[in-house]
């Protein structure tokens, strides 16, 4: 079996990761090289070796392009290989003890490289310009829509969201998960917002809402937050892509507290539009295009720099010595497995 996460999301302060937690594993296998190296397919294979053997994994995405692997954990092992290169640099700070370091480039012929740096050079910086663009317009979108749940939030009812989050809490009673920590499920990619809950929690304990405004949901979890932080009850938090400050959803052990757009064929538990007092809503039928497309302009941007990446590998994958990136694969799932 399999879960699924991203290492990280594309956000308005530019990529945040959410592997904290991978790093603390036991065994961590950092892969080091450029675009066409391989470190994807490596991770793969290591995941498939612990499927064949019976290992539960969990496999985290690439935010810029969600078929990519950036890393494989190992929960029961305490074991993990993970793509150590930027946007999250990885470094071994506990060399051949806990961190063990591969460089899949160590054996690349950079004869068949050199003839195309000036390529490469304007590939890098176009492929740098995309990502810069689309963080603009992540802020500017992020920003628009933090003025408008501002502008929201003295609306809510918030007596009627207080009780609802009690009631929530009593429905979770005797739960608890292993550890409170935070974990990105959901990302902004190059496709737009992508999430693994429905191929993560199928036939799951659900609480769903409905609800007209992300920010009355946003409340609700943080009353239901502060509640669980003053009963000591664990839980999982699971990072808004959009705005990483804040939940998008909870885990508390079996129980996932999410919207209900994210389980579109499961009927909400409840309803939160009747939580939210009348009013000028001429501020929101204004912005709300301007923010969709503003995103859409950061998703283009994400998906150009997806091309250039892919331009990219096609130089690199050529001066590959592969048989060595075999024969690295083969040592490293030694290492995990033995």
């Amino acid at each position: 079996m399999e879960t699924h996460y991203f290492f990280g999301s594309n956000t308005h302060c530019g990529f945040l990761g959410g592997y904290s937690h991978i790093v603390k594993a036991d065994k961590l296998v950092i892969l080091k090289g450029g675009a066409g190296c391989g470190k994807s397919t490596l991770i793969k294979k290591v995941a498939e070796f612990a499927a064949e053997c019976g290992y539960l994994s969990e496999l985290y995405h690439c935010s810029s392009d969600a078929k990519s692997l950036d890393a494989v954990y190992i929960p029961s092992l305490s074991a993990a290989v993970v793509d150590g290169t930027s946007p999250h640099v990885i470094e071994a700070t506990a060399p051949l003890t806990h961190h063990y370091v591969f460089n899949l480039l160590d054996k690349a012929d950079y004869k068949k490289i050199k003839p195309y740096a000036e390529v490469l050079d304007n590939c890098l910086l176009y492929k740098k310009q995309y990502f810069t663009n689309a963080y603009a317009n992540l802020k500017c979108a992020y920003e628009l829509q933090t003025n408008l749940d501002a502008q929201i939030a003295p609306y809510l009812d918030t007596v009627k969201l207080s009780g609802l989050a009690a009631t929530v809490l009593s429905l979770i009673e005797g739960e608890n998960s292993e550890t409170t920590e935070r974990r990105f499920i959901s990302a902004i990619t190059d496709k737009g917002r992508v999430d693994y809950y429905q191929s993560n929690f199928f036939g799951a304990t659900l609480l769903t809402f409905d609800y007209e405004f992300e920010v009355q949901f946003q409340a609700l979890l943080d009353g239901l937050k502060r509640r669980l932080a003053d009963k000591r009850i664990n839980y999982r938090e699971f990072v808004n892509p959009f705005a990483p400050g804040l939940p998008e959803a909870l885990q508390v052990g079996d129980v996932i507290i999410a919207p209900g757009r994210v389980f579109p064929e499961t009927a909400p538990s409840f309803d939160l539009s009747l939580t939210l007092k009348s009013f000028n809503r001429h501020f929101v039928q204004a912005d709300t295009p301007v923010i969709e497309n503003l995103l859409s302009r950061a998703v283009e941007n994400l998906n150009f720099a997806r091309i250039t990446h892919a331009e990219i590998e096609k130089f690199y994958a050529p001066a590959m010595d592969w048989e060595d990136v075999n024969r690295k694969t083969e040592k490293i799932i030694g290492l995990i497995f033995n």
